[in-house]
Parts: structure tokens; C-alpha cells; sequence
């Protein structure tokens, strides 16, 4: 693992320790997303934004390219793109849990 504002590598961690650290990271990120659902629209928002900074990250930013990486992002802007449309104010649908735990999981 590496520190994202430095970029050292931190002291090597055991293989347990890393799993843990990730599958609490995909937790909190997927209930996170799961708590903004109570708002029209912020949930789909939030996740279009991110998508958005993914896929300028991926494409743009990292050398090389990742373009094949930067597929994924790009899906899921068109996913929320057009799950936003009908779910700003007045929402007609909603996100519900599963939808929150994909759009998570995705980026």
C-alpha cells in the first residue's frame, strides 16, 4: 500500500490486513451512498461526480493511459446520467440498497 498524498510506500503489511482494510473500504463507501439516497437525486449525483473524476483520472491523468480501465467509469456516468434524469426532483424512482451497493462497487 502506498500513501496517495506522499506516494511512499508504507512499511509492507501482512496479506490479512490489506483484505480487511479493503472489504471496510468498500463497506463504508457502499453505506455512505446507501445514507445519501434519502435526498432526490444526491445519491446519483454524487456517484455521476465521482464517476466523472474516475474517468478523467483514468483517460488523462495516469501514464500511460489506462483506456481499458476507463471503460468502467464511462458506463457508469451513462448509468447514473440517465437514472438522474428521473430521479431528481420529484424523484419518481429510487435508488434503493442494492443499486447503491453497484454503484460503489463499480469505480
Amino acid at each position: 500500500m502506498n500513501n496517495p498524498l506522499t506516494g511512499q510506500q508504507t512499511e509492507p503489511w501482512p496479506y490479512l490486513v490489506t483484505v480487511i482494510v479493503t472489504v471496510l473500504w468498500l463497506e463504508v463507501s457502499m453505506n455512505t451512498v446507501n445514507w445519501l439516497d434519502g435526498l432526490d437525486g444526491l445519491a446519483s449525483g454524487v456517484a455521476f461526480i465521482a464517476s466523472v473524476m474516475l474517468f478523467i483520472h483514468s483517460a488523462f491523468v495516469l501514464q500511460p493511459a489506462q483506456t481499458s480501465v476507463s471503460l468502467l467509469p464511462l458506463a457508469l456516468m451513462g448509468a447514473t446520467l440517465g437514472f438522474l434524469l428521473f430521479n431528481f426532483y420529484p424523484a419518481r424512482i429510487f435508488l434503493g440498497s442494492g443499486r447503491c451497493s453497484v454503484t460503489c462497487s463499480e469505480p
